[in-house]
C-alpha cells in the first residue's frame, strides 16, 4: 500500500504514474482531493519511478521501492 499525503488542496486533483527502470507506465491511477492510500498490484515488487502532477500542472517526483 501506498500512502500519498499533503499533496493536495480542495482544488487539485491530480494523476499518480508509476514507470519502471525502462521507462514503461506500469500503474496510473486518477487522485482526488485529500490523503489517499493505493493498493498496488504485489507483481509490481522491485524500483519504480513515480510521478504526480496535479491538474494546475505542478509536479511531484521520485523514487519508489515495493517489498
Amino acid at each position: 500500500m501506498v500512502n500519498i499525503a499533503g499533496f493536495y488542496s480542495s482544488e487539485n486533483d491530480g494523476v499518480l504514474r508509476v514507470n519502471d527502470a525502462m521507462g514503461r507506465l506500469v500503474f496510473s491511477r486518477t487522485l482526488a482531493t485529500g490523503n489517499q492510500s493505493i493498493t498496488l498490484p504485489a507483481s509490481l515488487s522491485g524500483m519504480y519511478y513515480y510521478s504526480i502532477q496535479n491538474n494546475k500542472g505542478q509536479l511531484t517526483s521520485g523514487k519508489l521501492i515495493i517489498q
